[in-house]
C-alpha cells in the first residue's frame, strides 16, 4: 500500500471476519512508524469516505480493497 491507494478500513482489524459499523473504503493518506508516535506499533492515516475526515487507524485495520473485494 502506498499513500493515495484506496483502501479497506475495518474496525476489528483487516480480515478479521467481523464486520462494524464504519468498515469500508477510506482513502490512504499518510504512515506514521513506531516510535513518532508513542503507539506500540506502527499506525496509518485514512480518509474515511463514511466520516469525511481523517483519522488515525492502526495498520492492521486495513488492507487493500482489492483483496477485500477478492473475498
Amino acid at each position: 500500500m502506498k499513500v493515495g491507494d484506496l483502501v479497506y478500513y475495518q474496525a476489528q482489524g483487516f480480515n478479521s471476519g467481523h464486520h462494524n459499523e464504519g468498515d469500508g473504503p477510506a482513502l490512504l493518506i499518510g504512515f506514521k512508524e513506531q516510535g513518532t508516535n508513542d503507539k506500540s506499533s506502527n499506525t496509518i492515516e485514512i480518509l474515511r469516505t463514511c466520516r469525511g475526515k481523517v483519522e488515525e487507524a492502526w495498520e492492521v485495520q486495513v488492507g487493500s480493497l482489492d483483496e477485500w473485494e477478492g473475498k
